[in-house]
């Protein structure tokens, strides 16, 4: 459906109307389109079922990390986060302001 609704603005705009609404739609487009995804791995910790519906639910702060889901096993004390970022070092900051520490980062690839 974003990507409909993006396709959509795109063939619609008129970017004739101003240099800085162009540039502007145009960094929109490449942030959404750009933005690499990292899998990682650390501990649960005392985080509830909830809290992470919360994390996965939210939106993109201030330096583009956006956790798209995230996956746990209680049991086995383990959580492991699909996040998008700029980069490695955002994922692991964005934990660390958590009070997480990550076992592993990598960069991934999805199908969808």
């Amino acid at each position: 459906m974003v990507d409909l609704f993006i396709t959509y603005s795109i063939l619609s705009y008129d970017f004739s109307e101003t240099f800085y609404h162009s540039c502007l739609l145009l960094a929109v487009l490449f942030r959404y389109l750009e933005m690499p995804r990292f899998l990682d791995s650390h501990n649960m910790g005392a985080a509830t079922e909830e809290q992470l519906r919360q994390a996965a639910g939210a939106p993109a702060r201030a330096d583009g990390v956006k956790t798209v889901n995230v996956m746990y096993n209680k049991q086995e004390d383990k959580l492991f986060c699909l996040t998008d970022a700029p980069n490695r070092e955002a994922v692991d900051k964005h934990h660390k302001d958590m009070g997480m520490t990550c076992d592993w980062i990598t960069e991934v690839k999805t199908t969808s």
